[in-house]
């Protein structure tokens, strides 16, 4: 068992290892922190599908960065890349980046997860990679955004935050629409039933009512989709349904 006296980051690191890799891109090897799989304990996910974990935000673990030249990427995808991908990314990325400094934190940092998400983002229009994997990094930078509000009591840098956070949130969500008009599933490790409840979620958010009930429909009504999911597509819809009573 952990100890009572152990603060939040020493408790973050029992979590995670040092990892080298050598970058596709560049060809250095590098460090990054990275997730203990096994030691790692799910948790049930929020109603707009962010991923939890007990002690640990596993968002700021989910990307690769190459500090020496940028290439960024998810950690599942990392190093999967053609000549014509890196040549994209060194014109695009790599020429204008700036190598980062050895991190003297023992975790990673909401800013430094940031700056990785958002050079996965560059790498994946560089590359011209599929629009839902591009929607999917602007969602967690989203999610990012939204725990850096929290965490901030300054009510001007908080609103900053949320205001970027909506920025993002938006651009996933006309990302997954388009990907869903033009891609196949799987898209982002999730299935038809999955992204049909969260861009419904999205819908939600924007005001989009009619789109959000008629995705929901389509995850009710698949006999294939889990218990859970359908359960949190009900509550969903009854909250749309008040909203509409109420006129809002």
């Amino acid at each position: 068992m952990m100890s009572e006296g152990i603060t939040p980051q020493e408790k973050e690191t029992q979590y995670i290892f040092d990892k080298k890799y050598t970058c596709p891109c560049c060809d250095k090897e590098f460090i990054s922190k990275t997730l203990k799989s096994g030691r790692v304990r799910r948790d049930e996910s929020d109603m707009d599908l962010r991923p939890k974990a007990k002690g640990i935000d596993i968002l700021k673990y989910q990307v690769i960065m190459c500090p020496n030249c940028g290439y960024s990427t998810l950690a599942q995808n990392y190093g999967h890349l053609s000549s014509l991908q890196i040549k994209l990314i060194r014109e695009k990325v790599s020429e204008s980046f700036r190598p980062r400094p050895v991190a003297k934190t023992p975790i990673v940092t909401y800013d430094m997860a940031l700056d990785a998400y958002i050079h996965a983002i560059k790498c994946s229009e560089a590359r011209l990679g599929k629009q839902s994997e591009k929607a999917y990094l602007s969602l967690i930078v989203h999610w990012i955004l939204d725990s850096k509000a929290e965490m901030e009591e300054n009510a001007d840098m908080k609103n900053m935050f949320l205001e970027k956070s909506e920025i993002f949130y938006r651009s996933a969500y006309d990302g997954f629409v388009k990907a869903i008009a033009e891609e196949y599933f799987p898209m982002a490790g999730m299935d038809e039933t999955t992204i049909d409840y969260l861009v419904a979620y999205m819908a939600f958010h924007f005001g989009q009512l009619e789109v959000a009930s008629k995705l929901l429909s389509q995850v009710l009504t698949n006999q294939m989709a889990p218990r859970r999911l359908k359960d949190r597509a009900l509550e969903l819809k009854d909250r749309i349904i008040d909203q509409i009573k109420n006129g809002k």
